[in-house]
């Protein structure tokens, strides 16, 4: 309770709609909590994000902020994945549109009286091609393969539990990583993953588990990245490089990409690996 207190608080506080009260209280925080001032500094960047592409920014935030994105690489990925994220629901209000008119057109309904507005003329010609798309079948099929690998990956994927037996070597951070992990505190423990060190005896859990808890953020594209990681090099060898590869399948399936997720599915299925039978499974589904 205390933390999403805090974590209301802290919104407020980026957003600029808290009180005197309330800033200094998270001034207080920030000083006194080390979580926590992490935890601001994660939002931050992404409240700041959003305000950037929302163009809410003042000149010298604006300039701030890009000098930021050249700076630091880390930052400029999930800038570009925010973005990617923004232009994926326009697309979706697009087609919540079209589907309106498609009822419209083919049930026999007349059409409402369009006013054309300037701005409305770059989405009239997007609409055109996309109704084009509609009456040759292009569009269903993209998004008849769309619901089947988000209902895949909505059967298949369940939380990493992992065993005791796989500590190999004590470490209380990561210990805390995969507890926080564990309690679906999932912005904590990935705070938490980003500040353990660089280190051999740790570094296979460590991508293994941020990315895992990038798929629980709804960030796939982090997590494929950190599963491919596991699947060449050094790490290919690792302990829990099979259950890398199950998830990163699933991540395939979940962002479209089949052909890839097929690949690494029969490579599973060929290896005999982690969920090897449910590989299997969902190879044939993706067949029929």
């Amino acid at each position: 309770m205390q933390y999403t207190k805090n974590h209301d608080l802290m919104i407020n506080y980026l957003y600029g709609n808290d009180s005197v009260t309330e800033s200094d209280s998270i001034k207080s925080l920030i000083q006194s909590d080390n979580i926590f001032k992490e935890r601001f500094i994660y939002e931050k960047k992404h409240v700041d994000i959003e305000r950037y592409i929302c163009d809410e920014m003042s000149i010298g935030e604006r300039f701030e902020f890009e000098e930021t994105l050249k700076d630091d690489p880390e930052f400029a990925a999930d800038f570009n994945l925010n973005k990617k994220v923004n232009n994926a629901l326009e697309i979706m209000a697009l087609e919540m549109k079209l589907n309106e008119i498609y009822e419209e057109t083919f049930s026999g309904k007349k059409f409402k009286k369009i006013i054309f507005r300037p701005e409305l003329v770059k989405w009239v010609v997007a609409a055109s091609v996309a109704l084009l798309l509609v009456s040759s079948g292009a569009v269903y099929f993209f998004t008849n393969n769309k619901v089947t690998g988000d209902s895949l990956y909505s059967n298949y994927y369940e939380t990493f539990q992992d065993s005791p037996d796989h500590y190999f070597l004590k470490n209380s951070s990561l210990a805390e990583a995969k507890k926080r992990y564990q309690e679906k505190n999932y912005g904590d423990a990935l705070i938490l993953l980003g500040n353990l060190p660089d280190s051999i005896t740790i570094e296979d859990e460590k991508i293994l588990y941020s990315g895992l808890t990038y798929m629980e953020l709804g960030r796939f594209e982090d997590a494929i990245g950190r599963f491919e990681l596991m699947q060449t090099g050094d790490n290919y060898y690792s302990f829990f490089q099979p259950n890398a590869k199950w998830y990163l399948a699933l991540c395939y399936l979940k962002t479209g990409n089949y052909s890839k997720a097929k690949k690494v599915l029969e490579s599973i299925v060929n290896d005999k690996g982690y969920n090897y039978k449910e590989a299997g499974k969902i190879l044939k589904k993706l067949k029929d």
